[in-house]
């Protein structure tokens, strides 16, 4: 009873919460939040390290440019990723990101 409960709140956390973050300006974290979505567990170390930073450097922007629906999206998006496999990262602590 209570999966049929959970299973909505994780499918909205796992499956449409990466895909509201996927835009035109963000090709490779796109790419790779579609990969996510199709199979996390499938997913390299590498490519699983580079979501997160990936993440964290969307993160960063998103705070810096005052989008906070975008900044509660990616954290949930990013704890759901942290219950599903070992941590990429110490939680609360944003890499530095450069943007080129």
């Amino acid at each position: 009873m209570l999966e049929v409960k959970i299973d909505p709140i994780w499918k909205a956390v796992t499956e449409i919460i990466p895909k509201a973050l996927m835009q035109d300006r963000t090709p490779e974290l796109d790419v790779l939040l579609g990969k996510a979505i199709n199979g996390y567990s499938s997913m390299t170390a590498e490519e699983k390290h580079r979501l997160n930073f990936l993440l964290d450097c969307e993160f960063i922007w998103a705070l810096e440019n005052g989008d906070l629906t975008r900044v509660k999206r990616i954290t949930i998006y990013q704890a759901s990723l942290n219950s599903i496999g070992p941590r990429a990262r110490k939680p609360g602590r944003r890499r530095a990101c450069v943007r080129l």
